[in-house]
């Protein structure tokens, strides 16, 4: 199955690739893997999704009274070169923040509310503050973090602090986290997998939306229930060609047309041999699965091979 990405992100070519690479192995020049840290917000919904059951034969629509809402809570993530997961920092969508909803949660969890449920430029200075700034203080030598550059993410208090500390911020590529964001690649993926099961059986005896004063246990059970979080974060490093450092893994990724360095592609105009063989061998099956071995002249006539062709012509060049 395919999957759907935004013209945006499909612009995203090799010149930008390799500008974002030139510039970040001049900055992590000297930085060990675990002075590297990647940061990335996301959202938890209160909905467990779809999954696979056994119905009856013919049976087009089956239904599972699951009750659910569109309630969603936002949370940075953290995570360094090595495989480390720094403590989550939940924000609620909510006026004002209660004692109930930051109890239970992840070891070193910090909590925050907003009235659009994400962050904006006060919260993210606080995670700054209460995440990132203690967990560098305790490491030698430079440090470096890694994010997307969201209006939100950019605060001019953020970076005095950065100058202070001594940690090199770098933002990545507008509409290039699905190939650059180590979080993205391959954390979310698995911990959204985890809490979907730990929602369904939570759901399972409750006929409510999850309470905001469950939240944090619940995040807890779904990150805990990953057993290779320090195995998919390393993975996540490597796979965008941050820690080591290595381009050519991301550049791979880059379909034909917008890697220079690919194997180019040929006009529709100007077809190689080996296009005309795969045309006729494609030609043959169809003619074989239409009419069987024999020649389709002895089985009806001109005609149904011409419609044929013409058919299978059209289908070459969609």
């Amino acid at each position: 199955m395919s999957s759907n990405i935004k013209s945006s992100r499909a612009s995203i070519d090799d010149v930008k690739i390799n500008s974002f690479f030139d510039k970040l192995t001049e900055s992590l020049q000297d930085i060990e893997p675990e002075n590297i840290v990647n940061y990335d917000e996301t959202n938890f919904t209160d909905d467990p999704g779809s999954q696979k059951v056994i119905g009856a034969r013919n049976v087009k629509r089956i239904e599972r009274v699951m009750d659910t809402s569109k309630q969603s809570t936002s949370v940075m993530f953290a995570a360094n070169g090595t495989g480390t997961l720094l403590p989550p920092y939940i924000v609620y969508k909510s006026t004002h923040l209660y004692d109930t909803w930051c109890e239970r949660g992840p070891r070193g969890t910090a909590y925050n509310r907003s009235k659009s449920g994400w962050f904006d430029s006060e919260t993210f200075v606080d995670w700054f503050k209460k995440i990132i700034v203690p967990f560098f203080r305790g490491k030698e030598g430079k440090k470096c973090m890694i994010g997307d550059n969201l209006s939100s993410h950019l605060s001019l208090e953020v970076l005095d602090i950065c100058e202070k500390e001594g940690i090199i911020c770098c933002f990545l590529p507008p509409n290039a986290t699905h190939l650059l964001q180590p979080l993205d690649v391959c954390v979310f993926n698995p911990l959204k997998k985890a809490w979907r099961e730990v929602l369904y059986q939570w759901k399972k005896g409750n006929t409510k939306a999850l309470p905001k004063s469950e939240f944090p246990h619940h995040l807890k059970l779904a990150i805990d229930s990953v057993a290779n979080m320090s195995s998919n974060i390393r993975s996540g490093f490597k796979h965008t060609g941050i820690s080591p450092l290595n381009r050519e893994i991301v550049l791979r990724q880059l379909p034909p047309t917008t890697y220079t360095n690919a194997s180019p592609t040929l006009p529709l105009t100007e077809k190689s041999s080996s296009d005309s063989s795969l045309d006729e061998t494609l030609i043959q099956f169809f003619k074989t699965h239409r009419f069987g071995s024999s020649e389709p002249s002895q089985v009806s006539g001109m005609r149904r091979k011409r419609r044929l062709e013409v058919f299978v012509k059209l289908l070459l060049c969609i």
